[in-house]
Formats: structure tokens, C-alpha cells, sequence
């Protein structure tokens, strides 16, 4: 069967519902927080309540470490200084998404955050303004 949507990737490399939801998500846009919430809640194609997870690509200003630096729960660092942390469940209402996401943010600042990325499991991330 041909592929006649030129947006949609022909090499499998991930799931027709991942591709027909990707497609609804500007590449190039930065997302305000509110957006980026209810886009997700659009995009969400799993059945059961996916985990809606941050991830912060950061520029520390000294040569250390980040890791342990947050006491979080679920919160990992790499070696490369990317963040990621779980904020909380896409059924949980706005409000208290956009509580843990600006808490967490707040404690990030100190360490320069360059990109940050908002998505739930198994969907597409958005770009968020900083």
C-alpha cells in the first residue's frame, strides 16, 4: 500500500498512530506550557493514563555533576547534563501539571536549561519556551 501523505515516514522506524499523530505537531514552534498540555492531551493515543514526563537539556556554567543535585522522586540526570523527570499523569488536571512542572523548572534554572521538551508515554514531544 502506497504512502500518499509525504509527512508520514515510509521506513517504520516507528508506529502508524505515532506518524498520524506527529503530523498534528509543528516541528519549529516552541509551545507555551498551557499549549503544549492540551496538545498532548490531543495527541495521546495509548489506553491506559500515560505519564507526562519533561525532559531538560541544560548547559551548566561549571564542569559538574547534576546528578543527586535534585532530590526528586523519579528524576534522572545523564552524564551529558539532560534532565528527566516525571511531573505527573495526563488525567491529572492542568492545574496541578503546570504546579509540578514551574516547581520543577524553578530548581532546574540554576543550571541553565537550553531546550526543554514536554512529553507523555509513547507520544511525540513538544518544545517548550523556557
Amino acid at each position: 500500500m502506497k504512502n500518499d501523505n509525504p509527512k508520514l515516514k515510509t521506513n517504520n522506524v516507528r508506529g502508524k498512530q505515532y506518524q498520524s499523530k506527529n503530523i498534528l505537531i509543528e516541528k519549529n514552534k516552541l509551545y507555551s506550557l498551557e499549549e503544549a498540555l492540551e496538545l498532548l492531551k490531543e495527541i495521546s493515543y495509548t489506553k491506559f493514563d500515560a505519564t507526562v514526563e519533561v525532559h531538560i537539556k541544560t548547559a551548566p556554567k561549571k564542569k559538574t555533576s547534576i546528578r543527586g543535585m535534585v532530590n526528586l522522586t523519579e528524576y534522572k540526570a545523564d552524564a551529558a547534563g539532560n534532565i528527566h523527570q516525571i511531573i505527573g499523569k495526563l488525567s491529572w488536571d492542568k492545574k496541578k501539571l503546570t504546579e509540578n512542572y514551574l516547581a520543577f523548572l524553578a530548581v532546574i534554572k540554576q543550571y541553565n536549561p537550553t531546550s526543554v521538551t514536554l512529553c507523555t508515554t509513547m507520544s511525540p514531544g513538544l518544545r517548550l519556551q523556557i
